[in-house]
């Protein structure tokens, strides 16, 4: 990730942090991620079943779709044929809409779904894919006209949408966020190697320990600082300053 696009992560994260409600969230990414093209944000969780019948309609914790076409989008089920959806229910990572293989070429149905968003402004977007303390699936989605889609932007959104939808879920419940527990001097060195983008493997040869020694500090991190994933920690880490 660059400076600036750290900078900016940290910057966000510190907004974030001080956000009262839902709502408050909601406006301070658009109002930090405006230079980045960021004009629409969606945090939410998804049902995902299989049985019939069966309501899909997520739980919207924040978001500024239009009313307009959340109502097209549900009148005629487009959550049955959405790419985003499926996208969220199927991949591991973030990923922009306009990645090869979300929306298969012959696949008319999704298409549709993502050619009329763009009627509504939502034209280019980057959702990512997470799990929540629960285990339910959810989804942060950051969209507008003309989105930076650079690696360093999509790895900041990571971090920040991941933060963001944890602040959100807290705030619904009327919850402050878990104290932290202090991290080892190790810890906190595999989890700067981490915000550093380095894989197991390179967080091991760097601290001379076995991948599975480095995975073990992670999982550790994790734990202490009450997160679900990499990107969460390190969010987290950076906006405690436990990392750099």
């Amino acid at each position: 990730m660059s400076k600036r696009s750290l900078d900016l992560s940290r910057e966000v994260l510190q907004a974030i942090h001080r956000t009262a409600t839902p709502e408050n969230v909601r406006d301070q990414l658009l109002r930090t991620l405006a230079g980045v093209g960021v004009e629409h944000v969606l945090l939410a969780t998804l049902r995902i079943c299989d049985a019939v019948p069966c309501d899909r309609r997520p739980t919207v914790f924040a978001g500024t779709y239009p009313d307009e076409w959340a109502r097209r989008y549900y009148a005629r089920d487009y959550i049955l044929h959405d790419p985003v959806v499926r996208g969220v229910g199927e991949r591991g990572s973030g990923f922009a809409w306009s990645d090869p293989g979300l929306c298969a070429p012959d696949d008319r149905a999704a298409r549709r779904v993502l050619d009329e968003a763009g009627e509504f402004g939502l034209r280019e977007g980057f959702t990512l894919p997470l799990l929540t303390l629960e285990g339910d699936t959810a989804g942060v989605s950051f969209v507008g006209e003309k989105l930076d889609l650079s690696p360093a932007v999509r790895g900041m959104l990571t971090l920040v949408g991941t933060y963001a939808l944890g602040q959100v879920l807290l705030l619904a419940k009327g919850e402050t966020g878990p104290l932290a527990e202090p991290l080892s001097p190790r810890e906190r060195e595999s989890l700067q190697w981490a915000a550093d983008g380095k894989s197991d493997q390179e967080i091991a040869d760097a601290m001379g320990i076995s991948a599975h020694g480095a995975i073990r500090h992670l999982r550790a991190v994790r734990r202490k600082l009450g997160t679900t994933s990499r990107a969460h920690a390190v969010a987290l880490g950076l906006r405690l300053g436990i990392i750099s």
